[in-house]
């Protein structure tokens, strides 16, 4: 028996020399890099979760910028690693992975590469197409800021929106694309919630599309993963609203029975909307400091003016928190219709019960009470009236009477 423990130990000693003591085990993964431009700084790895990031680890660089991170998961996360708030880059990390990461540490998020990583590498991608026509929105605002001043500048302020438009549009083309060809990763979430300047790349009307694309490959594979998990919650919350708004149309189509409600006018008397019947009612959502609104409150007072007497009734509810405000912009503008207010902006009661979405919207509610139309244009409203209540025709549409001022107008 002694003859055979010498073989035995020596397989031991073996196996024992060739394990790498750097190597992430089932549970771990390693991130480690080389970055340029240190100078002894700290960098940060930190988890990204559902509604925070939060410290994992801190690493300081060494003399060559090196740097060295091991951690345990469970599940596949999104993890950044940090040199301060502005310069970090997003990484999808999984168990057993060993990833390298080299830039400049001036600029991180615009230098950085990846390696053993497919999904962090292909977020970089994403991020160096968005960096790309950034810069291209940079320059557009530079000649803006450059020739505001300017007598040519409002032929030009249209080619510049137009130039803007193609670039966002190439951005969410790129981004929809991204999303289809990943859609079995978890870095397809980030690519969901993806903004541009101020404006989400997925509108709200292809969310829903995207987010079962999505959850359709993914909550099979990462069940009690923590992002798959808040994205399916997701979509099915968008299932909800979307049942729920279909309900709403139903009660909302022309011809059906403008909802009732009753809110306080400017004294605090409480006006309903069925105590208007008998007239042409243009329910009116506005708020005063939507400049659009304001603008459109020039129309609503021609319209005022010239179908007043035929029997037309304008019910406008201002979206405005703010009592004071509200009262001294009808008080600007020489409002002289009925004018309510609940004080709770777009959270209101009546905002819900006829699903406004954007101001200014408005229904045309007919003598008995139902929807005639809904978002119409002033000349579709003028030309609506017309039908119903009848005028002189010979009459500019656009014409507004001299005495339709605002008081900054009369100043």
């Amino acid at each position: 028996m002694k003859y055979f423990l010498i073989p035995i130990c020596l397989i031991l000693l073996v196996v024992c020399g060739c394990s790498d003591p750097s190597k992430p085990k089932s549970n771990e993964f390693v991130v480690k890099g080389k970055l340029k431009n240190t100078k002894g700084e700290i960098i940060l790895l930190e988890e990204l979760l559902i509604n925070k990031t939060q410290t994992i680890d801190s690493a300081k660089f060494n003399e060559d910028g090196e740097f060295y991170f091991k951690h345990t998961i469970s599940e596949p996360g999104f993890y950044l690693l940090k040199i301060k708030n502005r310069n970090f880059v997003t990484l999808l990390i999984k168990q057993e992975e060993t990833l390298f990461v080299n830039g400049d540490a001036l600029q991180l998020e615009k230098t950085y590469t990846v390696s053993g990583s497919d999904e962090s590498s292909n977020i970089r991608n994403m991020y160096v197409y968005y960096y790309r026509n950034a810069s291209k929105v940079d320059s557009l605002r530079k000649v803006f800021q450059e020739n505001q001043d300017k007598p040519e500048f409002a032929a030009m302020q249209d080619r510049l929106d137009s130039t803007y438009k193609i670039i966002f549009m190439d951005q969410q083309k790129f981004i929809k694309h991204f999303i289809d060809e990943n859609c079995n990763s978890m870095i397809s979430i980030l690519a969901l919630y993806q903004s541009f300047g101020q404006k989400r790349l997925i509108s709200s009307e292809d969310e829903l599309t995207y987010t079962e694309k999505i959850d359709r490959n993914l909550f099979s594979k990462y069940p009690k993963n923590q992002h798959v998990l808040n994205l399916h919650e997701r979509m099915e919350k968008l299932h909800r609203e979307g049942t729920e708004k279909k309900l709403i149309e139903q009660h909302l189509q022309v011809g059906v029975m403008a909802p009732n409600f009753t809110l306080p006018n400017l004294k605090g008397d409480t006006v309903s909307i069925s105590s208007l019947r008998g007239k042409v009612v243009l329910l009116d959502f506005w708020s005063p400091t939507c400049e659009e609104c304001v603008k459109e409150t020039m129309n609503l007072k021609w319209l005022y003016k010239k179908f007043q007497k035929k029997g037309f009734e304008i019910y406008s509810i201002a979206i405005e928190s703010s009592e004071k405000r509200w009262k001294k912009a009808i008080s600007d503008l020489y409002l002289n219709w009925i004018q309510v207010n609940d004080f709770n902006d777009m959270a209101g009661p009546v905002i819900t019960l006829y699903n406004v979405k954007k101001i200014p919207y408005t229904y045309l509610i007919d003598k008995d009470g139902k929807i005639l139309a809904k978002g119409s244009t002033f000349e579709e409203l003028t030309n609506q009236l017309y039908i119903l209540l009848g005028a002189d025709k010979n009459e500019n549409i656009k014409d507004q009477d001299s005495s339709v001022h605002t008081k900054k107008s009369r100043k």
